[in-house]
């Protein structure tokens, strides 16, 4: 009974160490990661709208004097959607086309050429495939039903 108990304990030990230097990691991570300019901490990132206003600051972005050359300043503000005019268009049916309406397409097309000397009879191969030979017949299903 003692020896299942130490090694519960055991395991129990391991793990709360595992847990405690992960968290030891993980604060140590975030430490490292925030310990940057304070001046960038709060930076500002400007959103542009439109085509004609490119290159001009919009109404929200900072005055330049508060941000460096080598900030990049991005504003986002929620969008609103924009109506779109769906415009159906109706199905036209067709009627087919009569016999003298396709001859008189039909005329309209050069006359096809054709070239007496480029006219060659089919040629037969040599020698023929042989036929398929058969097979072992297997008897089970596909797909086998009993390793559903």
């Amino acid at each position: 009974m003692k020896k299942k108990f130490f090694v519960k304990s055991w395991q129990f030990f391991k793990l709360v160490t595992l847990l405690i230097i992960s968290l030891f990691v993980g604060v140590s991570c975030n430490l490292l990661q925030n310990q940057g300019d304070e001046e960038t901490a709060d930076q500002h990132i400007p959103f542009i709208q439109g085509t004609e206003d490119i290159g001009q600051p919009s109404e929200d972005t900072p005055e330049t004097d508060d941000i460096t050359s080598n900030q990049l300043v991005i504003n986002v503000s929620d969008g609103s959607p924009q109506p779109v005019d769906i415009q159906r268009v109706s199905q036209e049916y067709g009627e087919p086309l009569s016999d003298d309406q396709i001859d008189e397409i039909l005329t309209r097309l050069p006359d096809f050429a054709i070239d007496t000397e480029e006219q060659t009879d089919f040629k037969f191969p040599d020698v023929s495939l042989p036929p398929p030979q058969t097979g072992e017949i297997i008897p089970e299903s596909f797909p086998n039903q009993s390793e559903n």
